[in-house]
């Protein structure tokens, strides 16, 4: 479906969402990306300064990646968001109104990915970092399988009204809403990449994530990305045990 302008009453100006969007997406995304890098660095650095890094330091740099993780991550899930609520808003306002629910969106699933972060250190600490990888790997993979899963996947495709003169309250309140729908979806394969947050599996997981929201056949690959997740879970318990 083609994105259309929001243009003003009087004169040439317009503002194209559709574009203005992919620039947001790509600016977080490359963000992300620059998170992800000084963490890796910082990381490296200091393990080969004092041999082991220190525990607070290391949870630091978990919750730092997993950040970076969230931006690149998500970021294409709000392109959609934001174009849709810039079109919704008086052109005036339409900026703002997509900024407040950028950041309404990303700023709670920053916060819920912290959660899952912690949610797996404790899974860990209970039944050890291979038994968490295995319960969550099995638990993704099962959430794949449920005939619920396709109303969730579509209610994130939801709209809300803006009311004229709230805009950015009502931007805000948007991306919220639909920052919520995405964390029912995908909280459980966020939280077994929280477990041990690598680069493989990060790149692992974020195709599963994109391959099942801009797939237009997601009826069929229920079983192939449940047997992804599964396989996924397998290179993390052979990445933990070596």
């Amino acid at each position: 479906m083609t994105e259309t302008p929001v243009r003003s009453s009087a004169g040439p100006r317009r503002l194209d969402a559709a574009a203005l969007s992919v620039w947001l997406c790509a600016l977080a995304i490359l963000s992300g990306l620059g998170l992800l890098v000084v963490t890796a660095w910082h990381g490296h650095g200091a393990e080969h300064q004092h041999g082991m890094p220190d525990e607070v330091p290391s949870h630091l740099h978990h919750v730092t990646m997993i950040a970076g993780m969230v931006l690149v991550m998500m970021s294409p899930f709000a392109v959609p968001l934001c174009s849709a609520v810039a079109r919704a808003a008086l052109w005036r306002r339409a900026v703002g109104a997509m900024f407040a629910a950028w950041a309404a969106f990303m700023g709670l699933w920053v916060i819920a990915a912290g959660g899952m972060h912690v949610a797996g250190e404790l899974l860990a600490m209970v039944v050890t970092p291979s038994g968490a990888i295995a319960v969550l790997a099995i638990l993704t993979a099962g959430a794949q399988l449920r005939w619920r899963r396709l109303t969730l996947l579509n209610a994130c495709q939801r709209t809300r009204p803006i009311r004229a003169g709230h805009e950015l309250r009502g931007g805000a309140a948007w991306g919220a809403v639909a920052a919520a729908r995405c964390v029912r979806v995908c909280a459980a394969p966020m939280t077994l990449m929280a477990v041990e947050p690598t680069l493989l599996s990060f790149v692992a997981i974020t195709a599963l994530v994109w391959w099942e929201r801009f797939s237009t056949r997601r009826l069929g690959l229920r079983v192939p990305l449940a047997l992804g997740y599964l396989l996924v879970g397998a290179g993390m318990l052979i990445g933990v045990q070596s």
